[in-house]
């Protein structure tokens, strides 16, 4: 599923509920949190679900992240290693495009720590855009102040299949608020002007 920011992933009234009225036997295999959008993964049955949940357990699940983080992240942190309530905790970065106001990066958290992208990058001193809870810098741009939501999108999953053994992977365009953002921060590149060929 391609969740969207502010529904829950599990329980009343969230994408579970809503994906079951259509199909009784969906069952969660992990969660995003309810401002988090993009890509989240349901079984069919109890066996693939077991399955699945091992393969994220096991750390054999890529899960690629979207980030808008508040100032300029540097090239040099390309990983950062630390716990997140007590457990240890692996987040890989790249960056996309920066500026001194914000950063566009992708975030590969190696971990499935609750949070642990959103606390990585506190630690870090680059909190994520639009995060209330972890967010301790004071916000000076007006743009960042009034993002109504955290600047964080599930972008791409990728994982064995458990009944082919293929690998497999889904991916999410980031939604429009998140798009916008960018462009309002200028972190994404300008429209091509037309006339081409």
């Amino acid at each position: 599923m391609d969740k969207p920011a502010g529904l829950l992933s599990t329980g009343p009234d969230s994408v579970e509920s809503r994906l079951r009225a259509m199909h009784p036997e969906i069952l969660p295999v992990h969660r995003l949190d309810r401002e988090t959008s993009g890509c989240l993964m349901f079984a069919r049955t109890p066996e693939s679900q077991a399955t699945m949940e091992k393969e994220f357990e096991g750390r054999r699940v890529e899960k690629v992240y979207q980030a808008i983080a508040i100032g300029l992240f540097p090239p040099t942190l390309t990983k950062l290693e630390r716990p997140v309530g007590g457990l240890t905790a692996l987040t890989e970065f790249r960056i996309v495009r920066r500026n001194p106001v914000a950063s566009h990066i992708e975030a590969r958290p190696r971990t499935g720590r609750t949070h642990q992208i959103r606390v990585h990058l506190q630690q870090a001193g680059f909190p994520l855009a639009g995060d209330r809870m972890h967010s301790t810098r004071a916000v000076k741009d007006e743009l960042i102040r009034q993002l109504p939501r955290q600047m964080l999108h599930a972008w791409r999953l990728s994982w064995n299949d458990p009944v082919s053994g293929e690998r497999k992977k889904a991916q999410a365009t980031p939604p429009v608020d998140f798009r916008d953002t960018l462009v309002a921060l200028r972190l994404a590149p300008l429209p091509k002007r037309g006339g081409g060929r």
